[in-house]
């Protein structure tokens, strides 16, 4: 199913590559990814503090344009996504923290709308839905534990969460962003967006994690991402 989706992506967009009224781009940039929902500890959720984690991401899309105004744009984009805890300061005596990340590819489906600033410069708006694949991943590391068992016990240590989350999710996208034409073929863009999960990103479950005997449970859990990204478009057809 993910190879299927991945592939027919690719095909649909080598197809409109060949229209006259398309652009191909590639982006860089850097998301913002958080865990929400019900999930952690449950019996230290009061004493621990969930983030967000950032990292780079890569992308590559094609923009087919209906008129002036109005595009559709499909994406393959490589994202890494999770989320980080650690205990509220001094609480209990002890120290507890981890971090997970699980690698993804998304692929986004977007209307996109233009409008003119100037002859150079141009405004857009990116709104539509995104099926995002988990393809990898998944490690989790644990670390310091313990400060306040007998002893000082210190836990460090890794497992892989993978199969504890979806292995596809759905989720709405919009973004805003200005492209400077440079040449007739040629654009510079940047964008502001964000994304949140419609669907579950984690299977609800629950489990006794043996290393601190503490039961870890997720129910109804969503990604949320913020990211900035900027990037080189190439215009056919001009």
């Amino acid at each position: 199913m993910k190879k299927l989706l991945i592939t027919t992506t690719i095909l649909f967009c080598i197809s409109l590559s060949f229209s006259q009224n398309t652009s191909f781009g590639i982006r860089v940039g850097y998301n913002w990814s958080e865990l929400q929902g019900n999930y952690g500890f449950k019996t230290l959720n009061s004493y621990t503090d969930y983030n967000k984690i950032s990292e780079n991401y890569f992308g590559l899309y094609l923009n087919y344009n209906f008129n002036k105004r109005y595009a559709i744009q499909p994406e393959i984009n490589f994202k890494t996504r999770g989320f980080k805890y650690n205990n509220k300061q001094g609480l209990l005596g002890a120290s507890w923290g981890g971090n997970a990340s699980l690698n993804y590819v998304d692929i986004p489906l977007l209307l996109n709308y233009n409008y003119g600033i100037n002859t150079k410069i141009k405004g857009f708006i990116n709104f539509g839905p995104s099926i995002n694949i988990l393809v990898g991943g998944g490690k989790y590391d644990y670390y310091t534990w313990g400060d306040a068992l007998p002893g000082g016990i210190t836990y460090n240590y890794t497992r892989n969460i993978r199969n504890d989350f979806n292995k596809i999710d759905i989720a709405v996208i919009g973004g805003v962003g200005l492209k400077y034409l440079i040449q007739p073929k040629l654009a510079l863009f940047s964008e502001i967006r964000t994304s949140y999960g419609i669907t579950n990103a984690t299977v609800s479950k629950e489990y006794i994690d043996e290393n601190i005997s503490s039961t870890w449970y997720y129910d109804n859990s969503h990604f949320l991402d913020f990211s900035i990204d900027f990037g080189i478009a190439y215009i056919f057809g001009k």
